[in-house]
C-alpha cells in the first residue's frame, strides 16, 4: 500500500496559513463576523473603550475599539473591569460583562460561543441552524431554544441561567460496551453520547462541574448499542435536531460499528457526521477526527485508496492546527492565564491523540517509521505529558 505522506514533512504549514487567510477573508465577506454594537464603562455608554483582542491565528493585542468595528469569526475578546462590550452577529447580541473573556464564532448558518471566564449574556432572536454557547470546554454546552440566557465560566466549570425562553443543556456522557472491541489499538476508543436537560426561564441558575462523575450509558453488546442509537438518530432527523447533536451521534454510531468489527457498516454514519461538520464549520481543525474515522473505516473495509485520501486530509488538518493550539496554550500558560490555557490545551490534547492513532493506523498497515513524527508513541507521549499538566491547572 502506498501512503502519500510517508517520507518527509511537507509545506503543509504554508498551505494551511494561506488557507486560513483566505478563510478569514471569505467568512468576513459572508456575514461571518461580529460587530460591536455598544460599549459601556461604569454602566455609561461610551464611543470607544480599551480591551484586548485576539484575531484568529493571531496573538492578543491591546486595542481601542469603537462602536461599529467588525471582527472575523473566531476572534477572542478580553474585557477589563468596569467595561462592557456588546457584540452583534446575525441579529443576535452577546453582552460581554466586566472581566470576561469570550470567543465568538459566527457564520450565515449559525453561531458558536465559548466563554473562558466571566459572565456573558446572550440575546438570541435568530438561532439559524444552530446557536451554541459553552464554557471553556464543550462537555456542557447550551443549545438555544429561547431568547435570553447567561453563561458564566468559573474555572473549568460553567453556570447557565435563563431569563427568557429555554436553553437545552447538552452533556457529553461516556458510552461503554461489555463486549470486547474487534479493533486493537493502544488507547481504547472513547465513545460519547449527548444527553439533554433544559434550563427554563424562572429556574434557578444551574451549575455544571467539569469533574463531576457522569454514569456511562452501558450496553451488553455492540449490536444492542447500535440499535439504540440508530433508532434515536432516525427520530432525531424527524424531530429536526440541531446538526451538532446529529453529527456527534452519527460519529458515535460509526465508532460502534468499527469496534463491533463491521467497518463497512460504519462508513454511512461516518460520512453523515463529516458532511454535517462540513456544513457547520469546515474550518474547525477538530473536523479532522471525522476524516480519520473514515480513513480507518475504509482501510478496514479494504478500500485502501479511499482510506489514504481521508488519512491524508486528517493528518494535514491536525498537523497545521495543533501548531497553532500549542502556541496559544504555551502563551497563556506562561502568562498565568490558566483558564484560557486549559481551554486550548484540551483541544490540543485531542489533536495529539488523533495524530497518535493516525500513525498507529498507518504503521499497522505497513507504513515504516523513518522520522520521529511517524512514531505513534511520540504523539501519545506528548498527550500524556500535556494531560498531566492540564490536570494541575
Amino acid at each position: 500500500m502506498n501512503f502519500k505522506r510517508m517520507n518527509q514533512p511537507s509545506n503543509q504549514s504554508l498551505h494551511y496559513l494561506l488557507f486560513c487567510l483566505l478563510t478569514v477573508f471569505f467568512l468576513s465577506s459572508v456575514k461571518g463576523q461580529s460587530t460591536i454594537s455598544n460599549l459601556q464603562y461604569n454602566g455609561k455608554d461610551e464611543p470607544q473603550v480599551a480591551i484586548i483582542v485576539t484575531l484568529p491565528k493571531g496573538k492578543p493585542q491591546n486595542a481601542t475599539v469603537q462602536v461599529g468595528h467588525s471582527f472575523p469569526s473566531g476572534t477572542m475578546f478580553q474585557v477589563p473591569a468596569y467595561t462592557t462590550v456588546f457584540l452583534t452577529s446575525n441579529n443576535n447580541t452577546q453582552r460581554l460583562g466586566p472581566g470576561s473573556k469570550h470567543m465568538a464564532q459566527a457564520s450565515p448558518k449559525g453561531e458558536k460561543h465559548k466563554t473562558f471566564f466571566g459572565k456573558v449574556k446572550h440575546y438570541v432572536s435568530n438561532k439559524l441552524n444552530f446557536y451554541k454557547a459553552s464554557g471553556p470546554n464543550n462537555k456542557y454546552q447550551g443549545a438555544v431554544e429561547g431568547t435570553e440566557f447567561t453563561v458564566e465560566a468559573v474555572g473549568k466549570d460553567v453556570k447557565f441561567f435563563t431569563s427568557e425562553g429555554s436553553v437545552e443543556i447538552q452533556r457529553r456522557v461516556p458510552v461503554t460496551v461489555d463486549q470486547e472491541s474487534a479493533v486493537k489499538r493502544k488507547n481504547e476508543r472513547e465513545l460519547y453520547t449527548v444527553k439533554k436537560t433544559y434550563v427554563n426561564a424562572g429556574d434557578p441558575e444551574m451549575f455544571y462541574d467539569y469533574d463531576a462523575y457522569e454514569a456511562p450509558a452501558n450496553y451488553g453488546t455492540y449490536q444492542e448499542a447500535i440499535n439504540q442509537y440508530q433508532s434515536e438518530l432516525d427520530q432525531g432527523y424527524y424531530n429536526g435536531e440541531d446538526p451538532f447533536y446529529l453529527a456527534d451521534e452519527y460519529s458515535l454510531l460509526g465508532g460502534l460499528y468499527l469496534d463491533s468489527g463491521n467497518p463497512s457498516g460504519a462508513i454511512e454514519p461516518l460520512n453523515k457526521a463529516l458532511n454535517l461538520w462540513i456544513e457547520i464549520d469546515p474550518y474547525d481543525p477538530l473536523i479532522a477526527e471525522h476524516y480519520l474515522n473514515l480513513a480507518e473505516a475504509h482501510y478496514l473495509a479494504g478500500n485502501y485508496d479511499t482510506g489514504v485520501s481521508y488519512w491524508d486530509n486528517a493528518v494535514l488538518i491536525i498537523d497545521s492546527g495543533y501548531q497553532y493550539y500549542l502556541q496559544e496554550f504555551n502563551y497563556f500558560y506562561d502568562l498565568g492565564d490558566n483558564d484560557t490555557a486549559w481551554g486550548f490545551g484540551m483541544d490540543l490534547l485531542d489533536m495529539y491523540n488523533g495524530l497518535g492513532y493516525a500513525y498507529e493506523l498507518r504503521n499497522n498497515l505497513g507504513g515504516e517509521i523513518e522520522y520521529q513524527y511517524q512514531n505513534p508513541n511520540y504523539w501519545y507521549a506528548l498527550a500524556d505529558n500535556l494531560d498531566s499538566i492540564l490536570a494541575k491547572l
